[in-house]
């Protein structure tokens, strides 16, 4: 990988010198070293920062137990005290100290260690921008290569940071992309980029697909030797309770069990919800829920969610309860209540979302960590607008929340949402304001939608959301800067247009979900200036050498998608004929699937043509409609 400018970060020593001397000529100047009882993730950091330190200067860093080697200073690495720090540090603060020649990493906990050791890591030139997915071709990262490795020092220190939001999590979803290699490589980044949290499926939407199970037995080590949290559930009453269970017995004989529609008949579906005023129902599901926890020690963070966009129960005692949300909250205590008693330490997560987005007048445990889900989130405006469709309601009813809730309040974001079909939506400030004002309303958890399938695509969005989520003051236009110099090289800024060009017109022209109508002109201006700059990039892209080439050309592919989608648009505000759109439609499919594995476009049932056509306001005529 070719050389890039380093700027590496300013600490003071307690000392009068001005720069540490890491590395010269292949020669290391220092000996990492931990403490005798070092903990795994301790172990883990000293050897990435060996391994680091390694592929910035080509010195071998030995690490050691016992001190530095003869002239050598130390690196010294450990969740202990610290010198020149008043208090020690507890939870993920960390800190960064220079006392004479000697540097402490430590942290108030393991995960906290390794971010000590990361930030330590940027300070001289790395960037975490990607995990190392197979399809970048190991330029996930950016690693400059320093021979005379130096570290600055001035500015007053030491260097402490705690995040600001507590719970960071990276949410495996719908698991389309996802392998236990990607998995692992994703895990691997996760400290790199300030999250804290994997959520993953217990069995997505009951397909047999995707579950956590799947992929136990390899990723518990990665995730606890990280110090990670481990969260797993979603959308999942079925998972415990459905017609399916013991080949079709417990429906034959406890059809009281499942839930009732308006016609009165007991229904096998599983998204129905079960009948939650079935005592022998609720027993049956919480009993199957603390025996899956029992034997799954690593999970500390339970989903307790019902089917995604489920029907709930119309029986006569159902109803008595209340609305959904009433039911959900009565249902959730019970088995927080059993779970505070058998597991203490996993805590249950539920959602404020679709039919139980509103506070029910049932308190909800304050153990219980809850998830506001604005899924239909207007885009042309932050969450906090009133001019966004559905803005209002979703900003009052987090509001409502905060008022009546005691517990801990997270945001289950859609800054990479499947239904918007791998369009590069890239909205940096966006991510931002919207950010401070969710701290403003003591929101202390996000979440965000993490495919390796077109994670270049969203790229932007998961890094800044990481290292938004620990200092959202931070200057977005200097990181947007620096990351268009690291990224696309000298293209960096016609790159940095684009990515500007992306997040102020596609959310207002494109065709994302909520989005207002606009009229022909107004799109045309937009896929005007979006095509200029194209031409830009396209013209610069052959000049570079790897791997800005390559990021460049992923970049082309998000521009060329962006422009198709708003030449549809502009078409249908113009009223051309459905013909003449859907070829449009069909030529854009044509462009999607020839790129299946360049990061960009996730390539999987969401794009297939019925589906694209739907999107844009068609049917396929090969197909019924309800495929």
């Amino acid at each position: 990988m070719p050389a890039a400018p380093v700027q590496a970060g300013c600490l003071r020593p307690q000392g009068s010198r001005s720069q540490l001397l890491l590395a010269h000529d292949g020669q290391a100047k220092y000996s990492i070293v931990l403490p005798p009882t070092a903990s795994a993730t301790e172990q883990l950091a000293a050897e990435e920062l060996a391994a680091y330190l390694n592929t910035l200067s080509g010195a071998v860093f030995q690490i050691s137990r016992l001190g530095p080697g003869a002239g050598k200073a130390g690196i010294y690495i450990s969740s202990t005290e610290v010198p020149g720090l008043s208090e020690p540090l507890t939870g993920e603060a960390y800190a960064i100290v220079i006392d004479r020649e000697n540097v402490y990493l430590n942290g108030g906990r393991g995960r906290a260690v390794l971010y000590a050791v990361y930030d330590f890591l940027e300070r001289l030139g790395l960037a975490w921008y990607a995990p190392q997915f197979d399809f970048y071709s190991g330029a996930g990262e950016s690693d400059p290569r320093i021979p005379s490795l130096l570290l600055e020092v001035g500015e007053p220190g030491p260097v402490t940071r705690e995040p600001r939001l507590d719970h960071r999590k990276l949410d495996v979803g719908e698991a389309i992309s996802h392998n236990e290699r990607n998995l692992r490589q994703l895990i691997a980044w996760m400290p790199k980029s300030g999250f804290n949290t994997l959520m993953v499926p217990m069995d997505y939407q009951g397909r047999g697909r995707a579950g956590w199970d799947k992929w136990r037995e390899q990723l518990t080590p990665e995730l606890q030797k990280r110090d990670l949290v481990l969260e797993v559930g979603g959308h999942g009453y079925q998972n415990f309770l459905n017609a399916r269970m013991e080949g079709g017995r417990l429906f034959k004989e406890h059809k009281e069990w499942f839930g009732q529609g308006a016609d009165g008949q007991r229904s096998p579906t599983p998204d129905r919800v079960f009948c939650t005023s079935n005592d022998d129902a609720v027993r049956f599901v919480t009993d199957a829920v603390i025996d899956y926890l029992k034997t799954r020690k690593e999970i500390q963070v339970f989903d307790f969610w019902p089917p995604d966009v489920g029907k709930w129960c119309e029986c006569r005692r159902c109803l008595a309860q209340g609305p959904p949300a009433e039911r959900h909250a009565r249902l959730a205590n019970q088995l927080q209540s059993r779970l505070t008693a058998l597991r203490p330490d996993v805590r249950l997560e539920c959602l404020a979302y679709s039919e139980t987005l509103t506070p029910p007048s049932t308190p909800l445990s304050p153990r219980i960590l809850l998830d506001v889900c604005p899924i239909n989130q207007n885009f042309e405006y932050p969450i906090f607008d009133e001019r966004g469709s559905n803005n209002r309601e979703y900003a009052a009813t987090l509001g409502q929340w905060r008022g009546r809730f005691a517990g801990d309040i997270g945001i289950y974001t859609y800054y990479r949402k499947y239904a918007w079909k791998s369009l590069p939506v890239v909205i940096p400030r966006y991510i931002q304001r919207e950010l401070q004002w969710y701290l403003a309303k003591q929101v202390n958890a996000i979440s965000i939608f993490a495919e390796p399938g077109d994670w270049f695509t969203f790229e932007l969005n998961h890094y800044l959301l990481g290292r938004l989520s620990w200092d959202p003051g931070l200057d977005v236009e200097a990181l947007l800067t620096k990351y268009c110099a690291n990224r696309f090289g000298p293209a960096a800024s016609v790159a940095e247009s684009v990515l500007t060009a992306l997040e102020q017109d596609l959310p207002r022209f494109g065709s994302l979900p909520f989005t207002s109508g606009k009229t022909k002109q107004e799109i045309a201006k937009s896929y005007g200036k979006l095509s200029d700059l194209e031409r830009r990039l396209t013209q610069a892209a052959p000049q570079l050498q790897e791997p800005y080439r390559s990021h460049c050309n992923r970049l082309l592919l998000m521009c060329g998608y962006a422009l198709r989608d708003l030449k549809i648009q502009e078409s249908r505000a113009s009223g051309v004929s459905d013909q003449q759109i859907r070829e449009l439609v069909l030529e854009l499919s044509q462009f999607l699937h020839g790129h299946p594995d360049a990061g960009t476009f996730m390539v999987y049932f969401g794009l297939e043509k019925p589906r694209l056509l739907r999107k844009y306001g068609l049917s396929d005529e090969s197909q019924p409609e309800g495929e």
